[in-house]
């Protein structure tokens, strides 16, 4: 394995599918081989991303076992798309309140996929000025509805907090964004 090389990710089968020696302290291996286009050749070179030990092929997925059940996947873009569920799907309808800009990679989901989550991995750029200028005003209009001590309590955040929000002296961290934001539209 080279670094920035291309791997093979593989399925494990399941534990009851898998032979008791081949059990790597009860957890699933994570399969993965360096790339080659022949299949054949990466499944006979397969280990554990974790450990480094072997994995054999008789511990892994066939397209046929890894397709098998992907027709009972739940489709969350749509409603009434869970396993369960028959009949027509519904769209599901969604109302954007703010965009969020993000790095080009997109917290780079594919490869924590295969080599483990990073918390760190995504790049949150924030939202534009005049984006959180309206937010801003939103929830402004929204405590002086509601009243400082209402929101203060509904949200979780200090009095004080919300009454520097209102009068413009306080900057808006992510969290109190997300609590005004919840609070803003939970009522939709």
């Amino acid at each position: 394995m080279r670094p920035f090389g291309f791997l093979d990710a593989f399925l494990s089968k399941k534990r009851g599918q898998l032979d008791e020696a081949q059990r790597l302290g009860g957890e699933l291996p994570r399969a993965v081989a360096p790339f080659d286009r022949d299949p054949a050749v990466a499944v006979r070179q397969c280990f554990d991303r974790e450990t480094g030990e072997p994995v054999s092929p008789e511990g892994l997925k066939s397209y046929r076992q890894a397709l098998a059940q992907y027709h009972l996947h739940p489709e969350a873009k749509f409603a009434g798309g869970d396993y369960t569920d028959a009949g027509v799907l519904r769209r599901r309808h969604i109302r954007v309140s703010y965009v969020e800009h993000i790095g080009k990679e997109a917290n780079r989901w594919e490869e924590q996929f295969h080599l483990g989550e990073d918390p760190q991995a995504q790049i949150v750029y924030g939202q534009s000025g005049r984006q959180q200028k309206r937010l801003v005003g939103q929830f402004r209009d929204a405590i002086r509805q509601s009243g400082v001590r209402r929101v203060a309590r509904e949200c979780g955040l200090s009095v004080g907090l919300v009454s520097g929000i209102m009068r413009g002296e306080r900057e808006l961290s992510e969290r109190s964004m997300r609590r005004l934001h919840a609070l803003l539209h939970s009522g939709d």
